[in-house]
């Protein structure tokens, strides 16, 4: 059969709902659905939303759809967004960060499409359910569904998990829940700046709130709280520093000496080297929040650096 005649995503979809498999991991990891904002806090929320999505590029820009062939899908409801381009066999999976709240953004379209372009690969741009409208119980079965699909359709040692910020946070939550549910891991996941802990409870996040230029402690923790709905922050489906970082893909993860997140993700990953897992750490002095998609020096040598670790993972297949 060839990939034309092979049924479209779309109905992999309906059968993986009919299926009922994302209900099953909710139940089996103990989530249930209750509970409503009072109408005062979410007309608030709602107002900050929109004020802070003013920024938003929910659909690719022109000079991306006159390279690329787009298809444009949606799964649980949000949009996902295939990007091709001739003879590539591996995908990249992104998961835009913005605060739980917002994006993507046009700097993070021109961050995918610079990746596809230097390693060759398809991608695909997964916007997955954002409060205030919705929560971590909307989300994280959306993004295992949609992760679901293109594993399916394209075997999931042939994807590439890629995030930034939040993003990079539900991707390892992702990885997290796939491990649990013995199901096979991506080639590789590259991570910048993930937030690993909700909570933002590390002691040493102190002294970086006066050189993180990006993120603020009460934003994100309101953010966090917002999202994660009635799931507890330090739930390791929202906060991976927290749950048990072995057996999963090899971990690429970048972070700047001024952030916030820094402290967390480096206890993160020397827990993860010390465990025996395959990560590796670039932590970056002086780097901002999400410091690999700037252009600038720093940011265009990470994204080489990152071309070459997929070049790496795949080199040698036929």
């Amino acid at each position: 059969m060839t990939e034309r005649d092979q049924p479209g995503l779309q109905d992999r979809l309906n059968t993986l709902r009919s299926s009922g498999l994302p209900g099953t991991f909710l139940r089996a990891a103990g989530i249930t659905r209750r509970g409503h904002q009072s109408d005062a806090v979410a007309d608030d929320a709602a107002q900050d939303a929109a004020r802070r999505r003013r920024f938003d590029h929910k659909e690719p820009p022109a000079s991306t759809s006159r390279r690329f062939d787009i298809e444009r899908m949606t799964v649980e409801g949000a949009p996902l967004h295939l990007l091709r381009q001739p003879d590539a066999e591996q995908v990249l999976v992104y998961l835009p960060g913005g605060a739980f709240v917002a994006g993507p953004t046009l700097q993070q379209w021109w961050f995918l499409t610079g990746l596809m372009k230097s390693t060759g690969l398809d991608a695909v741009l997964f916007d997955y359910p954002k409060a205030p409208e919705h929560t971590a119980i909307d989300a994280l079965p959306a993004i295992m569904g949609a992760f679901a699909l293109l594993a399916e359709r394209h075997g999931a040692d042939n994807l590439v998990l890629v995030g930034d910020s939040v993003g990079a946070t539900l991707a390892l939550s992702l990885l997290m829940q796939r491990r649990d549910a013995g199901l096979r891991q991506p080639a590789l996941a590259l991570l910048i700046s993930p937030c690993v802990d909700l909570g933002l409870s590390n002691p040493a996040i102190e002294p970086k709130v006066a050189s993180d230029d990006v993120l603020d402690v009460g934003v994100l923790r309101r953010d966090a709280r917002l999202f994660a709905g009635v799931i507890d922050v330090t739930d390791h489906r929202l906060s991976p520093r927290f749950g048990d970082p072995t057996g999963l893909a090899p971990l690429h993860v970048r972070t700047g000496g001024r952030e916030i997140l820094q402290p967390d993700v480096v206890e993160f990953v020397t827990a993860a080297q010390r465990a025996g897992a395959s990560a590796w750490l670039i932590d970056r002095a002086g780097g901002s929040h999400g410091w690999p998609l700037a252009a600038t020096p720093a940011g265009r040598s990470a994204r080489q650096e990152m071309r070459r670790v997929v070049e790496g993972i795949f080199a040698g297949r036929s």
